[in-house]
């Protein structure tokens, strides 16, 4: 067709049912794919790091832990009663108020009964700041542990121990004697 000196030319194509709908499905499948595509990417961006910044240091939250260890022992030489006390002091360096502690006090003494006094004896206390947490005292002649595990406040833990005993050389027992082991473990929250 030629009009004014242009040529036009026109194209005409006939669809069927059958073309209309591949069209249709061919459609839809694009946009099933880009939607699935979409998904996993919006679903990755944590695992890449995209996501809220994790810059939180001044909010962050530690647990400190801290153990300690010790051994107390003392024996008796002396023919008459004498006392004995020890007193350590293990600061917790603990900013919060509260902490969770652990402990156990392993105990091994021996005490003979002398003919003109009583008979010794070992008294050992573990406090924190607000008072006694554990306490024992007893005329043993074994080994004992004591075991506590709970909540405590404060900035310092404190183990005392004492003690009275003799020795009688008239006879062939060993001197009173006694033996701790301590051992403590504690932790607390706090922040960085």
């Amino acid at each position: 067709m030629n009009m004014n000196g242009c040529e036009i030319t026109t194209y005409t194509q006939t669809y069927t049912a059958n073309t209309v709908e591949s069209i249709r499905c061919d459609y839809m499948k694009r946009k099933a794919l880009f939607i699935i595509l979409l998904l996993l990417s919006i679903g990755m961006v944590g695992c890449f790091g995209l996501g809220a910044s994790k810059d939180l240091k001044e909010d962050e939250i530690k647990v400190y832990h801290l153990q300690i260890q010790d051994n107390y022992s003392y024996q008796f030489y002396n023919i008459a009663p004498m006392s004995m006390g020890n007193q350590t002091i293990y600061p917790l360096w603990n900013n919060s108020s509260m902490g969770e502690l652990y402990a156990i006090i392993n105990i091994t003494a021996h005490f003979h009964q002398p003919i003109l006094w009583e008979t010794g004896s070992v008294n050992v206390s573990l406090l924190d700041d607000n008072g006694t947490v554990l306490w024992f005292s007893d005329e043993l002649n074994e080994s004992v542990e004591l075991v506590w595990n709970g909540l405590i406040e404060g900035h310092n833990l404190t183990v005392r121990i004492t003690a009275t005993g003799s020795d009688d050389p008239t006879d062939n027992e060993v001197a009173d004697y006694y033996v701790v082991r301590f051992w403590a473990d504690y932790q607390w929250v706090g922040s960085a």
